[in-house]
């Protein structure tokens, strides 16, 4: 299998009236990318999950999400607490 894109780093602090648009094309773009990357594991998504979005979604992610979403086996929890955070 041919290398790759890596996902760009999510832009969380740009225009604020774009931002649900921005993540829901993002996360689309991390999902894409975790599947044709065939990973399956939850944890690994997590982790891939919080890097790739950057550091000002791992900020928020750390001090909005509720302690029994940011469990690592809770990937989709995870990923649709930060999804309810981006929305107006």
């Amino acid at each position: 299998m041919p290398r790759l894109t890596v996902v760009k780093v999510f832009d969380a602090v740009g225009e604020p009236e774009t931002l649900t648009q921005r993540w829901k094309r993002w996360k689309q773009e991390f999902k894409l990318y975790v599947v044709s990357s065939e990973v399956t594991d939850a944890t690994q998504k997590n982790v891939l999950l919080l890097h790739m979005a950057g550091l000002h979604v791992q900020n928020m992610f750390n001090n909005s999400i509720p302690t029994e979403d940011k469990e690592a086996k809770n990937y989709k929890k995870a990923m649709d607490g930060i999804t309810t955070y981006f929305k107006p």
